[in-house]
Parts: C-alpha cells; structure tokens; sequence
C-alpha cells in the first residue's frame, strides 16, 4: 500500500466527478492523493482552511483501511490540522452521524425519464404548467450561467427563503454563488414574476442541486415540480449522467427513479481534546439557544 502527495496539475484526475469532490475545480487551494493498493488506484482531493480539513470521499466506494491511511498521512503532513470533516460517506469514521441523501441516475432521454412517473404524475405536472398560463400568465423559463444571473433573481431568491425557512443569508450575490459553487441557474416565470428558482453546480457531469425554491404565494401551482421538471429534462439535453439532491425529506426528491442512500456525516479528530472541545462547545451552544428562547 502507498500514499503521496501529488503536485497541483490539470492532468490529475480524481476518482470521482462529483463536484462536491473536485476541490480541485472548487477550491483555490487544494492537496490531491494518491492511494495505491494491489490492483486498485484511487486519487482524491482535499481543502484545508485553518486548522479543518474537508475531504473529498461523497459516495466513493473505497476500502476503509484506505481512508484511514489518508487520515493519518493527513494528520502527520499538515501539524495544523485537527480534524478531518466526511460528508455523504459510505462509512462511518469518527464522529459520525447518518442521514439520508438521494440521487439520480439521469437517463440518455427525457421521454425515459417521464416513463419513470405515474401516468397520473406526468398529466398533473403537464395540468399546473396549463393552470399557471391560465391564471397567473404565459409561462417562461429562463437559463443563466454563473457570470450572467441577474441581481433580481438573487433578490428573489433570498426573499423566498425568508419566508418558509426564516433563513437570511448575510451574502451579496457573487459570494454566495461562489461559496456555494453555484454555475447555472433556472428560472421560472409568470407575468412578470419570478415563481421558482433552482440553483445548480454543473462543473462537471455529475450535478448537485444546491437549491430548489418557490414563491409560497403560488404553492397551489406547483411551480417548484414545473421547474423541476424542466431543469431535469436540460440537464439530460447537456449530457449530464447524474444529479445528486442531498438530504431532506422532500417529496420532489423522491420522484423521477431517485435511489435514497444512507451514508454518514463523520469528523475525524487528532486526538480526544479536540473531539472533547467540539462536544463541550456544541452543549454550550444548545444551552445558550435554550437560555435566549425562554426569555
């Protein structure tokens, strides 16, 4: 079994497309390794800011005594590190919690895609499209990459998250598209109003919907699935093999052959000071929410 370090190049070719693991796409700085064992080669990425490390490793398949040596080569070659996040991991390291995260295997047609629905599936979201010309006005979808979404559409963005969630996001608009890794945007449109809006990280063929949202005034409409439902059918025009929609019990993620997957959030620690010092600050947290709540 070897590991090394590779030198930051266009020509390393990580195991996995998935963008959540292409720190080197995503990342400004990044460290790549390559994991040698018997017939098997895997390279991977990772960012380290500060004294956190996120490593590349969503939804590969490799060996856990692997991992655990780029763990430690992680830990001995970079002092500064004291823990190594996992997300989206088919095993459990660490500090673990698991979740469910779903995803799609994008067919080569849109018509395959739709023969993945009910008959009853396919004419509702066919009859919200026709209610929402009807009612609301013709409808528009709209396309835009990273460098050409509008400041409106953002703005909006925003304000439907406010209203749902209570989410306020204290980004201007480049930052959250570049925190976020946001490329491409869909829009959906009636009358002059922006209805739903999906935002998606396409760098590569394998898509992550990074979010999905709707004007609650119109929920009645459906226009989040019309949307939806139009943003699938582009990705599999571009040639895109694969969309993956992350946690949450939503219905829309659930639909169009998704497969639910159980895999874990895991922190790895250098030693139980730090795992002690996360646990004692997380309580601390909690007991502060419950102090500012009750008054």
């Amino acid at each position: 079994m070897q590991i090394k370090e590779l030198h930051n190049s266009w020509d390393i070719k990580p195991t996995s497309d998935f963008i959540k693991n292409r720190f080197d796409i995503i990342a400004k700085e990044y460290f790549s390794y390559e994991v040698i064992s018997d017939n098997d080669t895997y390279v991977i990425t990772s960012k380290i800011e500060g004294n956190k490390c996120n490593l590349g490793l969503n939804f590969i398949d490799i060996p856990y005594n692997l991992v655990e040596v780029i763990i430690n080569f992680i830990f001995q070659n970079h002092r500064r590190v004291n823990e190594i996040r996992i997300d989206a991991s088919l095993l459990k390291y660490g500090y673990s919690r698991p979740y469910i995260y779903y995803h799609i295997s994008l067919p080569d047609t849109s018509a395959e895609l739709h023969s993945r629905l009910s008959r009853k599936s396919n004419y509702n979201i066919k009859r919200e499209q026709k209610l929402i010309n009807e009612s609301v006005g013709k409808v528009t979808f709209s396309e835009y990459t990273y460098d050409t979404i509008p400041d409106d559409v953002m703005n909006v963005y925003f304000e439907f998250k406010k209203v749902p969630y209570k989410t306020k996001y204290n980004f201007s608009k480049n930052d959250y598209l570049s925190n976020y890794n946001v490329s491409d945007c869909y829009v959906l449109s009636a009358d002059n109003k922006i209805l739903a809006i999906v935002l998606s990280c396409e760098q590569t063929n394998e898509v992550f919907l990074e979010n999905l949202t709707y004007n609650s005034e119109f929920a009645r409409y459906s226009p989040g699935q019309v949307l939806y439902d139009w943003y699938l059918t582009r990705l599999i025009e571009k040639g895109k093999t694969k969309l993956y929609l992350g946690g949450g019990d939503y219905m829309y993620k659930k639909r169009y052959g998704s497969i639910s997957q159980s895999v874990y959030s895991n922190i790895i620690f250098r030693n139980y000071y730090y795992l002690l010092k996360y646990l004692l600050t997380k309580i601390l947290r909690k007991i502060i929410v419950c102090f500012l709540n009750e008054q």
